[in-house]
């Protein structure tokens, strides 16, 4: 049938009811709308609403086919809280309880539904039968549900019904943990409205009222079973899941657990555990939080290789994030382990001669070669790969070896092999200049010499120049350089003099011994004289500041003579060089400012002076061009401080400056002027104040200058205060640790804070100001009629201050003591009667807070008659019993009695049957009233009292269960035990029992057959 509605029971409606008429054919049902929210947690949508949906059957006859068919008709009606108008039945509104009447969709009769919406609780009433079994039933409380985060913040209220199950969101603004989510291990529950006291009643059609009072928090329920709505006919307790039956009703616990408090936690969050493939742990890495969601993270960043030590992992499983954060799961990593051996292996180079000597120390070259051997923990399968560091040795070049020379230039690289091997490069002895004169006399040998960069070549030879000989003959270059190459000499016999001429000085130049400065020249005759020592020796007199003019010299080619009986004598002239030049004086001086509280600042002056000169680069002679250019000192200004002045006394200051200057050749150079500062006279002020009005008590002043210490102390002031009776709050003078004159413009103030010194005053119970008490009257008024009153005080005490000053007393606010309590007290209790406080069942006086400033208070306490019952038993002669008779009232009650006796029966004895009763507490003792039957045919009759003909008629019930009435002729309700509303219940009981009078003489209990 839901299915038949396209009811969506799961998402979007919550179906709370269904009825349906004992044949089937007819029937309602009941849901409230539903939705979610952003985070999937179930709400309710269109609150104080429910849905209707009717159905009613349709058969339909065809008499020509001869057949019939049967048709369901559906129709949905929306009931909401306030509506005026609808289209199902009489609508009853708690606020209004205004009756709208429509009709049905499938028939123009009048509908009988009424629903009703009391508080959270909706239903349908009936106003008349039209054949439902069960027609109403409480509709489930709108109830919260708190869903907290596990540092006890609620972050969602969720509202639904009773018997609603839901799934709670994730907090979306829960504070993010790192390595944390957030977690509810009960997101999913029901909600209950159900609590240890809750009452619910449930109403059916037929007059039978079933109510349900929960007596603990594990659901049991106290059932109180009504008919006709007003007679109580069964009382129990049923547990959850029990169901009785009570005629066509099947009364079932309605008792529905809610689940706890839905509390987040905290948890952990999981990782990425790295193993082999042997199962070898290796590493973990815990999941990412997302920065958003607290209940979020994602995959850490994983390497898909890493190496550790000599084993290389690679990724070859993984798996996807799990939807439970706090599983760990494993991601497996082939591993290979890799070992690298080397050896290394040698080309070694020798140098040596034909003979095989060393000559040189042999030049190694070596090439690692390298195998690496890997094998799969896992497998165990290896491989091994061999490799050399370079594919071969490098080429060797010939190196130069002194006195040898080599066939060859350099030899190849050869090609690497994993063996040590040898090569050499063989060298010869060079050979060498023989020089002989013309007899074969050997003058001089000369080795050959290496070239600088070529092991197979030799430098040029050249003649070596030997004194009193030359050579003759051309020198030819050898083409064997093993072979010596032999040079023929012929004897010199001619000399040659050259001295320096110092034209400048016009004298010879001498050497360091005060010698003529002279070059002796030797060679052949009539050979041309060598230049190569006067060219040296005048570059050294040029170095020494002498000039050279080539144009001014008598000795330029000249020429050996024949004439060996003379030496031959040449002149070379020089001259002094000058150059011109500007000369420096620089005459400095120093300004030394001396700051106050400051290091000495000096400020450096340096003025410079200059001329033209020309300088003897032989002599440093100088020789002025030019008088001297003056220069200038500039002025300096001189800083200023608050509280000082400069001292001008120096003539080089004036007006807060150093003077400019005009400097002179002959002015004093390194003078030294002190800047000094001079400090102003100040002033400082003391002032005692009293901090407990804000007056100024006096004031002192007291003289310096800037930056002086201060000595003062108030010592002999203060204590002419402290003896008028007040306190030293704050001494600021005392207080500073090295107080100075300051250079501002306005005095110094240093504040003496003095205070009232105070003198704590006892409580005193005969001052008002020093205590105060407050009284609680209990009055009882016994059910004898009797008052008595208990008092109860509650005392409260402050001390006071005097101030030691003004001799003035003060106290704290009252409100400022703290609260005291009335004790508890026990109500006297009396048989047969309920003891009554402000309206309500009470048997003590709660203990209550109290404040000085509160009134005195007064509490009456008063007493209700509780139920109690007289039953009168009828026997016969023989002592059996006839008939009962039960008669109810209240403890100390008197009420007439009227005899109700079985048809055909009458007193034995009329005047053992008492005229009035009086109730004692619980019950009576029975009565026990012997009858006889009558002789005569007469029937039956009530009989009236005629001593008093208002009297109303007592009942006698075989069930035990009757109605009495007082001396009033008032009824009374039966009595179905004591309630927490029984002081209001006796109050209003005229009321109640003349409504109730009015219902039951004048309507027979109606009763349904369904």
């Amino acid at each position: 049938m839901i299915d038949d509605f396209k009811i969506d029971y799961q998402n979007s409606e919550y179906v709370f009811q269904w009825i349906a008429s004992t044949n089937g054919e007819s029937g309602i049902v009941f849901t409230v709308d539903r939705g979610k929210d952003a985070d999937g947690n179930v709400i309710l949508t269109n609150n104080g609403s429910f849905n209707a949906y009717e159905y009613h059957t349709v058969h339909r006859s065809w008499s020509i086919l001869g057949n019939h068919t049967t048709e369901v008709e559906r129709k949905k009606y929306v009931i909401r809280y306030g509506d005026n108008k609808l289209y199902i039945g009489h609508i009853i509104n708690d606020g209004s309880r205004n009756t709208i009447t429509v009709d049905h969709f499938y028939t123009k009769n009048e509908t009988p539904y009424t629903p009703v919406f009391v508080g959270g609780h909706s239903g349908i009433e009936e106003n008349s039968g039209n054949g439902y079994g069960v027609l109403s039933i409480y509709t489930p409380q709108v109830v919260e549900q708190k869903a907290k985060i596990n540092n006890g913040e609620v972050y969602k209220t969720q509202t639904g019904l009773t018997g609603q199950h839901y799934t709670t969101g994730i907090p979306k603004n829960a504070k993010v943990e790192k390595g944390k989510f957030l977690y509810a291990k009960n997101s999913q529950g029901t909600m209950s409205e159900f609590h240890k006291g809750v009452v619910l009643v449930n109403n059916y059609h037929d007059g039978v009222t079933v109510v349900y009072k929960e007596l603990e928090n594990q659901g049991t329920m106290e059932v109180n079973v009504y008919d006709n709505s007003k007679y109580p006919v069964d009382k129990y307790t049923m547990k959850v899941g029990e169901t009785r039956e009570y005629g066509n009703v099947t009364i079932a616990n309605p008792y529905v657990q809610q689940t706890t408090d839905i509390t987040y936690e905290y948890r952990k969050l999981g990782s990425v555990e790295l193993y082999d493939e042997n199962g070898n742990y290796l590493d973990q890495k815990q999941y990412v939080n997302d920065a958003n969601d607290a209940a979020k993270a994602s995959l850490p960043k994983i390497p898909k290789e890493f190496t550790r030590g000599n084993i290389e992992y690679t990724l070859v499983k993984a798996k996807d994030l799990p939807s439970d954060l706090s599983r760990s799961i494993k991601y497996i990593y082939r591993g290979i382990e890799t070992k690298v051996t080397q050896d290394t292996y040698t080309l070694t180079t020798e140098f040596v001669n034909e003979n095989g000597k060393e000559l040189k120390a042999a030049e190694p070259q070596t090439i690692t070669w390298t195998t690496t051997t890997k094998r799969d923990i896992h497998t165990n399968k290896i491989t091994k790969q061999t490799s050399p560091s370079k594919e071969s040795y490098a080429a060797v070049n010939s190196p130069v070896i002194l006195g040898y020379y080599a066939t060859t230039t350099k030899l190849s690289g050869q090609k690497a092999e994993p063996k040590n091997t040898t090569q050499k490069i063989i060298y010869h002895k060079l050979g060498k200049i023989i020089a002989q004169d013309s007899q074969g006399n050997i003058l001089t040998t000369v080795d050959y010499e290496n070239a600088a960069a070529d092991a197979t070549k030799i430098k040029e030879i050249v003649a070596p120049t030997i004194k009193g000989h030359h050579v003759k003959g051309e020198v030819i270059q050898p083409s064997d350089l093993g072979q010596d190459t032999v040079l023929n000499y012929g004897q010199d016999t001619q000399v040659a003099q050259i001295k320096y001429w110092d034209e400048t000085a016009q004298k010879y130049i001498t050497d360091a011994q005060g010698d003529d400065l002279e070059t002796i020249e030797t060679g052949a005759h009539n050979t041309e004289i060598s230049h190569k020592k006067v060219t040296e020796q005048i570059h050294a007199l040029k170095a020494k500041g002498y000039e050279y003019d080539v144009t001014d010299q008598r000795f330029s080619r000249v020429y050996f003579d024949d004439d060996d009986s003379k030496i031959q004598t040449f002149t070379v002239k020089l001259v002094h060089g000058m150059q011109a030049e500007i000369e420096s004086k620089h005459i400095t001086r120093e300004v030394h400012i001396h700051h106050p509280k400051q290091e000495k600042e000096v400020v450096p002056q340096t003025a410079t002076l200059t001329r033209n000169v020309t300088r003897d680069k032989v002599t440093d002679e100088v020789s002025p061009t030019s008088a001297w250019n003056f220069a200038n000192f500039e002025e300096v200004d001189l800083p200023s401080h608050k509280g000082y002045k400069i001292d001008e006394t120096p003539a080089e200051i004036q007006n807060g400056k150093v003077v400019a200057k005009t400097v002179a050749p002959d002015e004093e150079d390194g003078k030294k002027i002190a800047v000094k500062y001079i400090p102003l006279e100040q002033h400082a002020l003391v002032k005692y104040v009293d901090d407990s009005n804000g007056t100024l008590l006096a004031e002192e002043a007291i003289q310096g200058v800037t930056d002086a210490a201060i000595e003062h102390t108030n010592d002999e002031k203060i204590a002419t205060y402290r003896a008028k009776g007040y306190e030293l709050v704050f001494d600021e003078l005392a207080n500073e640790s090295d107080p100075h004159f300051n250079a501002e413009d306005e005095a110094q103030v240093y504040t003496v804070h003095l205070k009232h010194g105070s003198k704590v005053v006892k409580v005193d119970p005969s001052n008002v100001n020093s205590q105060k008490e407050v009284k609680r009257m209990i009055i009882v008024n016994s059910p004898d009629g009797t008052k008595t009153t208990k008092v109860q005080t509650v005392v409260f005490t402050r001390d006071g201050l005097k101030d030691l000053v003004t001799g003035k007393i003060s106290y704290p606010d009252w409100d400022e003591i703290a609260t005291k309590a009335f004790p508890q007290d026990d109500v006297p209790q009396y048989l047969g009667y309920t003891s009554i406080v402000a309206g309500r069942k009470q048997t003590t006086i709660a203990a209550r807070n109290v404040r000085p400033t509160d009134a005195d208070q007064e509490i009456e306490v008063s007493y209700v008659a509780r139920p109690s019952k007289q039953v009168i038993t009828y026997q016969d002669e023989n002592g059996n019993q006839i008939k009962t008779q039960v008669v109810t009232g209240r403890t100390g009650e008197t009420v007439k009695l009227v005899p109700v006796l079985p048809d055909g029966w009458e007193l034995t004895a009329p005047d053992s049957f008492p005229e009035k009763v009086t109730f004692a507490p619980e019950e009576n003792q029975v009565l026990v009233i012997t009858v006889k039957r009558i002789t005569t045919t007469a029937s039956a009759k009530t009989e009236t009292s005629g001593e008093n003909p208002e009297l109303a008629k007592q009942e006698v019930v075989n069930d035990t269960t009757g109605v009495t009435t007082n001396e009033k002729n008032e009824a009374t309700l039966p009595q179905l035990g004591e309630s927490d509303s029984e002081a209001l219940a006796v109050s209003l009981l005229g009321l109640v029992t003349a409504a109730f009078s009015l219902f039951y003489f004048g309507k027979e209990r109606r009763k349904t057959d369904n």
